[in-house]
């Protein structure tokens, strides 16, 4: 383009500016898990991910909310269970493993004491599961009234996480 275009330029650097490279280390938090996201080729749960699976399909039937599912599912299709996928990073859930499955994107750090998940009823999970998620949280407290606002009565909150990561403390600080 020639320079008495500034137009055209502003709107092709316009169009490139997503495609640019950040720095890893100046990336927001979202920004790392949407790299991550693509990048990976495996997937979470490492050698004990058919234990998982084995042990929430035994915990968790009807209707589930996948709360901060990534790009990873640990539950396969069953005709007695409904599973809704919830994420804050778009590329992990184009990436989630069941296309038939209804994904929403959100934040769940969005949660306040006065905003909610409106999008859903109240009463309307039999269980709600947070895998490898909980330390991503910056107000659990908060997060876990409204999932129980969201469960139905004798519906299960269930977390997964690894407890040589100092989740145990920070359960015990948070709860």
């Amino acid at each position: 383009y020639e320079r008495k275009d500034q137009t055209k330029i502003q709107g092709v650097l316009e169009q490139l500016r997503p495609l640019r490279v950040i720095p890893f280390e100046k990336r927001t938090p979202q920004e790392k898990w949407s790299h991550m996201a693509v990048q990976l080729p495996g997937d979470i749960g490492g050698p004990n991910k058919e234990k998982i699976r084995e042990l929430l399909s035994a915990k968790c039937q009807g209707r589930i909310l996948e709360a901060m599912c990534g790009f990873n599912s640990y539950f396969e299709l069953l005709p007695n269970r409904e599973v809704i996928a919830l994420d804050y990073c778009r590329e992990a859930l184009e990436r989630y493993p069941f296309p038939e499955r209804t994904r929403i994107l959100f934040d769940l750090n969005m949660v306040r004491s006065k905003k909610s998940m409106t999008f859903f009823r109240e009463g309307e999970f039999d269980a709600i599961t947070i895998c490898f998620g909980l330390n991503y949280l910056h107000h659990p407290v908060i997060v876990f009234r409204e999932f129980r606002r969201l469960l139905s009565p004798g519906g299960r909150l269930i977390l997964v996480e690894n407890p040589r990561q100092g989740y145990w403390d920070m359960s015990r600080r948070s709860f």
